[in-house]
């Protein structure tokens, strides 16, 4: 897929590149595990990607500035970043 040039999902794309730099098998993310970028903030350093990991049910994984959660649906996400206690995310993927 080729994004526009300058707009946001380039930006996704480069800040999926970063995270696949860093090593995501570290938090439970499968090397070759597919990561889509749904949403990412300008600069670049925080981020929500849809992820299809074998045999798990959550499908949603916030990273960034240090921070690696887990959700089962964007709803949690949206809710965790407004209220922080309002769900209990998994911060791994690992049994």
């Amino acid at each position: 897929m080729t994004w526009e040039p300058g707009g946001l999902g380039e930006v996704g794309e480069a800040f999926r590149g970063a995270t696949l730099d860093s090593d995501p098998e570290d938090v439970g993310v499968a090397l070759g595990t597919p990561l889509f970028p749904v949403a990412v903030n300008e600069d670049g350093s925080q981020g929500v990607f849809l992820i299809d990991p074998a045999g798990a049910e959550e499908r949603f994984w916030l990273t960034g500035e240090g921070d690696s959660f887990f959700f089962r649906d964007f709803a949690d996400v949206l809710g965790f970043l407004g209220d922080a206690g309002s769900c209990e995310p998994r911060e791994s993927l690992l049994p």
